[in-house]
C-alpha cells in the first residue's frame, strides 16, 4: 500500500507528528510548547485515548493542528486482525472524531507502522491516505532528552517528517530545544497537509 513518508521539496521545510495520544500527562505540555513557537503539528490519535480525553482532542483541533487516525485500539496484535475487524476499529475512531469535532478524518498512520493486504483493504474502504515518517525518534525508548535532541538535529533535511509521541517526558523536554534549533537553521515547520500536499 502507498505510504507517504516525506515531502517532495528542496525548501527548508519539515513537519512534526505525534502518535499515541492524547494523554493527560504530556499532550497539554506539548500543545503549550507548540503554541509558544507558533508551530502546527499533526496528531495521530488512538481512539480509545481520545474518548478518554475529549477536551484534549478538542484543544488539538481548536489550536489548528492536523488530526489523523492511529486506530481505535492500537492492539499489539493489530496487524493480525482480519480486514473486517480492522475496518470496524477504524470506523470507531472515525465516528468519534466526526461526532465530537464535526470533521471527517482523511489520514491514517498504522499502529507500529506495519502494513499488510488486510489493512490496505480496510484503509481503502475508509478512503484514507496512509502516512508514515522519514525520521523515527524512538522517543519512547530514549529517556535522555539531550541525547534525543542530538539525534534529531542531525536528521534535519528538507521534506523530513518527524515521528514523536505525546506520551513521553523526554519528548516534552526535548521539543523546545529542537524547535529553537530548527529556527536557528532557518527551517520552517509547516503543517503535514501542506508538506505532503494533502487535501484539507
Amino acid at each position: 500500500m502507498r505510504v507517504l513518508c516525506k515531502g517532495n521539496t528542496l525548501e527548508k521545510q519539515i513537519a512534526i507528528t505525534f502518535d499515541d495520544g492524547p494523554m493527560e500527562n504530556y499532550t497539554p505540555q506539548i500543545l503549550d510548547i507548540l503554541k509558544s513557537f507558533g508551530v502546527q503539528a499533526a496528531f495521530f490519535c488512538i481512539g480509545e485515548r481520545a474518548k478518554e480525553n475529549i477536551q484534549l482532542l478538542k484543544r488539538i483541533h481548536q489550536e489548528g493542528h492536523d488530526i489523523g487516525s492511529h486506530s481505535f485500539s492500537h492492539s499489539f496484535w493489530y496487524d493480525l486482525l482480519p480486514a473486517n475487524k480492522m475496518l470496524s476499529d477504524l470506523q470507531k475512531t472515525h465516528q468519534l472524531v466526526l461526532s465530537e469535532l464535526g470533521i471527517t478524518l482523511k489520514w491514517f498512520r498504522p499502529p507500529y507502522g506495519v502494513t499488510n493486504p488486510n489493512l490496505r483493504k480496510a484503509v481503502s474502504t475508509m478512503g484514507y491516505s496512509t502516512i508514515g515518517w522519514s525520521v523515527r525518534s524512538l522517543d519512547t525508548v530514549q529517556k535522555d532528552s539531550g541525547k534525543l535532541f542530538g539525534k534529531m538535529k542531525i536528521k534535519l533535511k528538507p521534506g523530513a517528517v518527524y515521528l514523536f509521541h505525546d506520551t513521553s517526558q523526554s519528548t516534552a523536554e526535548m521539543l523546545p530545544m529542537f524547535l529553537e534549533f530548527v529556527k536557528e537553521q532557518e527551517y520552517e515547520v509547516v503543517s503535514l497537509h501542506k508538506l505532503l500536499h494533502l487535501p484539507d
